[in-house]
């Protein structure tokens, strides 16, 4: 055996990346469960004091979404894949009381957050056999801060590592084609004009 000094120079380091690679999966798995709970308890909270106090027959019905579309993102060997999903709500969902709505919408952020863990999972195993240390993030959700007041109600995502979810208003809907959507959520996501003017 080799040494120098007290040093056993064959000795392995205690550091392992791949052991630290699994202590962050496993805390963005608790992370991403825990944030899954909070939103069917929030979506169960809040749709069961809107059934009681409110009268949502006479809130506008363009103030919530009535299409959800989810890209989702991945990076194969270099190459960008992006798949498009689209659900549009019966629109007995998207007026007068809006309780089943609301929860069918949460649903559906819920699904795609699974959907999303899923391909972390997958993103995390198939590079761990490449023995490179991934370390994953995931974004909390918020309105993009932009000046344009609507785009600001045009745009908004929840998700985590190449996962978005972008809704759009029925009032919204009738005034841009889904290229122009498509293209401004490229705008946004990719670029760095967040705080800038964006034209619908």
């Amino acid at each position: 055996m080799t040494t120098t000094g007290d040093f056993d120079v064959n000795r392995k380091p205690r550091f392992s990346t791949h052991s630290f690679g699994k202590s962050l999966f496993k805390n963005y798995l608790i992370t991403n469960a825990i944030h899954i709970i909070v939103q069917v308890i929030q979506v169960i909270s809040v749709s069961i004091f809107l059934n009681l106090k409110v009268d949502l027959s006479s809130i506008e019905s363009d103030i919530l979404p009535h299409r959800v579309i989810c890209l989702l993102f991945s990076n194969n060997m270099g190459q960008q894949n992006i798949d498009i999903y689209q659900c549009i709500l019966p629109s007995q969902y998207r007026t007068g009381r809006t309780f089943v709505f609301l929860i069918c919408y949460t649903i559906i952020i819920i699904c795609c957050n699974i959907i999303c863990l899923i391909q972390s999972i997958h993103s995390f195993v198939s590079r761990s056999k490449r023995q490179e240390v991934w370390l994953p993030y995931c974004h909390a959700q918020f309105l993009i801060q932009m000046n344009n007041v609507q785009a600001r109600r045009f745009v908004d995502y929840i998700g985590c590592d190449g996962h978005f979810i972008f809704t759009v208003s029925q009032k919204l809907m009738d005034k841009i084609t889904f290229q122009r959507f498509f293209q401004l959520f490229v705008e946004l996501t990719f670029t760095e004009r967040h705080d800038e003017e964006v034209e619908i």
